[in-house]
């Protein structure tokens, strides 16, 4: 522990610089150092300690005698004294003018005293009495060291309030301690001197009543100066007193009409998370930004907060955003520069989730910009390392910085940069893909942009219905069961995810704070990462993931790597054979497949199993192959037609699939006449019977069949 206070001690003093000489070294720590302000604060709670053991001598009333323990805070106080005065009087560059310094005059002011008080002095004698009740007095303006503690105050504000409380303590008890020493009935001077005529012997306590009145003006008469001493005190507490404090209150007043709504502080709740934004902010952009991020539901969206850093005020436009209802209470905005790090400390950058720093899309002087922004992007780095102790490469909050040309993106993450958001690039790159992939901005576009759930009324079409419920789907991040590590690779992962709920797995974030594209083909155990992004519109999909029990995988034993699953052959045939049949890629329409575990052939057991199987919707494009499988709830019903048990002609049989044994697995079309275009027939492929054996003992089958779309 010793060792880490030394090294903590010597981290505090600054080193010299090239060219420095040892008084300019020494001065430059003592005004801008910690080891400085350790200094100042060492010399504050020894004078402090000094003047708590006088008032005490003086409580019940002023006292002559001085305690035996007492001369220890004496003895530390002229240490103290001696040391502060000589550092500061050899690094002063001026030193005549450093004895005219106050705190200087304070300084020896109070070392007379205690250097009297060193010396043998015997208190024998009526006149050593009063002299050292005299000195016991003088030794109180020592107090007034604790105005080196200033230098503590990070804001304007701050400083003038301590400043006028510092400014009241110090009066109070300087004056309290004088008053009751004047007006004390000296024993030397009993002849001329009548208690309570002439003196009076006062406690601390009163002498400290009297002073509050005498400075509030209030005058109550009960206790009143009995010496010509005592009155001219009074008179000179009432000038001093009113003029220092007066003054004090004046500049606070003028400190806090300076300043604005938008020079406080941000108090970060750890229960709310906070982000951070930065850099040049325009009105569309923000409110974009506000309506995607704060765009959340329930108690999760309520625990969201934006502070925005601008170094300038907002416009009367922004000023309309920022007082609407749903951003009112969740967004600060506060003036100042991200180049300042008490901006950043107001700010609480040190505690944010995330920084952002932005800059103007629609500029002339967009590497100047990119510039400014590259310079932002060190400043917010360098304030939370410092805030937290943290080394260079330890991890922070993640800082996402936007710039305009693609040239200037490495210099973003050079300076530190999580991610960088080039708008030239990713502009561009949304042209380029849109030329391969039709739609591909407006699906990109959608994807990002979050809507609410639009009311049925408002979808008067088909293809409007599907094009609304796709808007409403959003990218949610979840993590994952540690139980669902058994399943091997992600495709399986992707497969099983996809039958529960109904949603697609499109990435992953790393434990690196990246985002991945979803890697199908490796093993779960190969990658690193700590959550998936999911598309759904559900809003408590992230919480049902999570809440998976292990009892889902016996639901889904085909998915487990061989000698992982349930011992079931019959099970993992009849999987394999229609993942066979799916590699094919055969043309169809759209049609659902249901997974049917039979043992009768009958019509009757088949619509009896159908409420209880999952069902699958491939949808594809006329004349092309089937690319995509979507899932289907269990009460969906495409078009008016009946189901294939009801219709005998229109659909195939779940008695015609063939039997080979007691138990099988066969895969029945539901509801696809309904689906398919006028004119079309569909018939049975007898070559499409798949047949995997397994141990001879049992067979699984698979009769697919095919529809004949017409020309």
């Amino acid at each position: 522990m010793v060792k880490r206070l030394a090294t903590r001690l010597k981290r505090s003093v600054k080193r010299r610089m090239k060219g420095e000489s040892h008084r300019q070294w020494m001065e430059r720590n003592l005004h801008d150092s910690e080891a400085g302000i350790l200094l100042d604060i060492v010399q504050s709670l020894v004078s402090l300690l000094m003047v708590v053991s006088i008032i005490d001598q003086n409580w019940t009333r002023s006292n002559y005698t001085h305690k035996g323990w007492y001369q220890v805070f004496d003895g530390a106080n002229l240490l103290s004294i001696a040391i502060n005065f000589s550092l500061r009087l050899y690094a002063a560059s001026n030193r005549k003018g450093f004895f005219l310094q106050w705190l200087s005059l304070i300084d020896m002011l109070t070392a007379i005293p205690l250097f009297l008080q060193s010396v043998s002095m015997t208190m024998q004698t009526d006149g050593n009495r009063y002299l050292f009740r005299f000195l016991l007095m003088l030794r109180t303006i020592r107090i007034l060291q604790l105005y080196r503690l200033l230098r503590l105050a990070t804001t304007a504000k701050a400083r003038q309030a301590w400043l006028i409380g510092l400014t009241i303590m110090c009066i109070i008890i300087c004056a309290a301690v004088t008053f009751q020493t004047i007006e004390y009935c000296d024993p030397a001077y009993q002849h001329i001197q009548v208690p309570g005529v002439s003196c009076q012997n006062l406690s601390f306590l009163d002498a400290i009543y009297f002073v509050c009145i005498t400075i509030g003006t209030v005058g109550f008469g009960d206790i009143v100066p009995l010496t010509k001493s005592g009155k001219m005190i009074d008179i000179l507490l009432i000038v001093i007193a009113g003029t220092a404090i007066s003054t004090q209150l004046g500049e606070y007043t003028d400190i806090l009409s300076r300043e604005t709504a938008f020079d406080k502080k941000y108090d970060p709740d750890k229960r709310i998370q906070h982000i951070l934004l930065c850099g040049e902010i325009e009105n569309g952009a923000l409110r974009f930004f506000l309506h995607n991020w704060l765009h959340t539901e329930g108690e999760r969206g309520n625990r969201k907060r934006v502070v925005i850093l601008s170094p300038t005020l907002p416009s009367t436009t922004l000023r309309r955003i920022l007082i609407q209802r749903e951003y009112e209470q969740r967004v600060v905005y506060l003036q100042g520069s991200a180049m300042v790090a008490a901006d950043l400390q107001r700010a609480a950058a040190p505690t944010a989730a995330y920084c952002f720093v932005m800059v103007k899309k629609h500029s002339e002087t967009l590497d100047q910009n990119d510039t400014a922004a590259n310079l932002l992007t060190c400043s917010p780095i360098w304030v939370m390392q410092r805030a937290k102790g943290m080394e260079k490469y330890e991890r922070i909050a993640p800082l996402y910085v936007q710039v305009s040309k693609f040239d200037n993106i490495r210099h973003a993450n050079i300076s530190g940069a999580s991610s960088v958001v080039c708008l030239e690039q990713l502009r561009l790159a949304m042209v380029a893909k849109s030329l391969l992939i039709k739609g591909f901005n407006t699906f990109l576009g959608n994807l990002v942009q979050r809507f609410g759930t639009l009311p049925e009324k408002d979808t008067s079409g088909f293809w409007l219905a599907n094009y609304l419920s796709g808007c409403s789907h959003r990218v949610y991040e979840t993590g994952l069961p540690q139980f669902l590590d058994t399943l091997g690779t992600f495709k399986a992962l992707a497969i099983l995810i996809y039958r529960e709920f109904n949603v697609p797995i499109i990435g992953l974030r790393s434990i690196e704070e990246t985002a991945v594209l979803f890697p199908a083909d490796k093993a779960i155990a190969d990658v690193s990462f700590q959550s998936i992004l999911i598309l759904s519109h559900a809003k408590d999909i992230a919480h049902k993931i999570e809440k998976m029990t292990p009892s889902v995988l016996q639901r889904h034993a085909d998915l487990f790597p061989d000698g992982h699953g349930p011992n079931d052959e019959a099970t993992r045939g009849g999987m394999t054979g229609f993942l066979n049949a799916m590699e094919d890629k055969l043309p169809f329409r759209s049609m659902s497949i249901a997974f049917v575990d039979d043992s009768r052939r009958s019509v009757q057991s088949a619509r009896g199993l159908r409420s209880s199987t999952r069902s699958l919707q491939s949808n594809g494009r006329q004349n092309s192959k089937s690319d995509k499988i979507t899932p289907l709830q269990s009460n969906e019903d495409y078009g008016d037609a009946k189901s294939m048990h009801e219709r005998g002609d229109a659909g195939v049989s779940a008695a015609s699939v063939p039997t080979k044994c007691k138990s099988e697995k066969r895969v029945s079309i539901v509801h696809f006449s309904a689906l398919i275009e006028r004119g079309a027939s569909v018939t049975e492929d007898d070559e499409s019977v798949l047949h995997a054996d397994r141990g001879g003992t049992r067979t699984a089958s698979v009769r697919w069949s095919r529809f004949h779309l017409p020309s």
